[in-house]
């Protein structure tokens, strides 16, 4: 194993820079580079051989190419690495090897070289299991998730003197709790005594938080209202269309606001809500208004408000202390709104609608068929109940019916109201 000391970065000058400086801050050079000779036996004629440098941020580079030969200042060998800032390459033996990267943006226009490194293959390779060189580092890492936001973080280094994870110093061997979002990758990077650098990785996913939302309204110390909520797996939360921290307490005034509604958003979009009462105001008074207004002859709209109100409900339903909600038209056409008191004292409303019931209506019609059958059409409205010749049938249809010389159809309906209505039909011969 070999060590290339550190190179100083080099960047564009002069007439270079006025060509590539749009595209590069500071073109790539070796800051720390360094080469690791894997174990060959004796009758090997090739060295596998590690390289390494530090890669850009420049926000604009896209790649590196590799360039290396056997002659300094000339080498003619080149090896296209991506965006990935090492190159593992299989060389001939008994050498020395000169090395030097060039950055290049999405265009393909390339940097200047960074400054050169060689390694020198000439000497023989170490045996399976020797042991690390001095002044080498070595680094490991792992990383489990131990719950939604959190992962266990462990690392080891050897032979360095300075160790940290995505930038901030830790010791050089230990585990710890971190926190993670999504796809977290932990970068252990060691620095030796001679600053020779190496790094680690380790990747963690984290497990997507159930979307949830709580909150409750309680009586605040000197008046007004205290809210408390919390969420789990949002990324945004607000109350009463306000923006607030995702769990947290909150006092506010006694502005007459009697419902609060806390809304939860998640990364992706999702939402969920979830509402408190204001508690009831000393010497407020239990009310409960409602009215309905018909949409159509199917749909009411409901509008209700309480005060002093700890519950409430509709014709037996729960819903909120406040609201407005479509519904269908009811048969009877009214609505009560009962509300309770946190002491159990109850009053009531009700609102009636009248929704214009449809006019009672049939028409039948009988063609025949042939001498013994007949095409029997029929329809109606504001009917709950149809029959022809005393057997039900459907409100409206078609139907083929035995038909005599003579016959005749009776299609006899009936409203919800009981009322009836009937219509005739004799057979028309084609």
């Amino acid at each position: 194993m070999y060590i290339v000391s550190s190179l100083a970065p080099r960047t564009t000058s002069g007439s270079a820079r006025r060509t590539a400086s749009r595209f590069f801050c500071s073109l790539v050079a070796f800051a720390v580079a360094y080469f690791v000779l894997a174990p060959v036996t004796a009758s090997s004629q090739t060295t596998p051989i590690a390289v390494a440098w530090d890669g850009n941020t420049d926000g604009v580079t896209t790649g590196y190419l590799l360039e290396y030969g056997t002659s300094s200042g000339q080498l003619d060998r080149s090896y296209d690495s991506g965006a990935q800032t090492s190159a593992q390459l299989t060389l001939d033996g008994g050498a020395v090897y000169y090395f030097t990267v060039r950055a290049y943006d999405a265009t393909g226009q390339m940097g200047a070289a960074s400054s050169e490194v060689s390694a020198d293959l000439r000497h023989s390779t170490p045996e399976p299991g020797t042991p690390p060189v001095d002044g080498v580092p070595t680094a490991q890492i792992t990383a489990t998730r131990q719950n939604a936001g959190t992962a266990l973080v462990s690392w080891s280094t050897t032979n360095a003197v300075s160790a940290s994870i995505n930038g901030v110093a830790v010791a050089l061997s230990g585990s710890g709790s971190m926190p993670v979002s999504s796809t977290t990758t932990f970068r252990l990077l060691a620095t030796a005594a001679n600053n020779a650098m190496i790094d680690a990785f380790a990747s963690v996913t984290s497990e997507q938080a159930r979307l949830a939302g709580q909150m409750v309204a309680a009586p605040a110390d000197g008046g007004g209202v205290q809210l408390m909520w919390t969420t789990s797996g949002a990324v945004r939360a607000e109350i009463n269309g306000v923006d607030v921290p995702l769990s947290g307490s909150l006092a506010l005034p006694d502005d007459g606001v009697t419902v609060y509604r806390l809304l939860a958003t998640a990364a992706d979009g999702a939402m969920i809500d979830a509402f408190a009462s204001a508690p009831a105001r000393s010497g407020a008074a239990l009310t409960a208004r409602i009215t309905a207004v018909p949409i159509d002859t199917q749909t009411v709209m409901l509008t209700w408000s309480t005060t002093a109100a700890a519950r409430a409900e509709i014709n037996g339903a729960d819903v909120p202390l406040t609201g407005t909600l479509s519904v269908p038209a009811n048969g009877a056409g009214s609505y009560r709104l009962l509300a309770t008191s946190a002491t159990g004292a109850m009053v009531d409303a009700v609102a009636t609608v009248a929704v214009a019931p449809q006019t009672l209506a049939a028409r039948i019609d009988a063609v025949a068929v042939d001498t013994n059958t007949a095409r029997v059409t029929w329809s109606t409205t504001g009917a709950v109940k149809a029959e022809i010749q005393g057997v039900e049938v459907a409100p409206s249809g078609t139907a083929l019916m035995e038909a005599r010389d003579g016959a005749v159809f009776r299609l006899l309906v009936t409203a919800e109201t009981g009322a009836m209505l009937d219509a005739f039909a004799s057979v028309e011969r084609q």
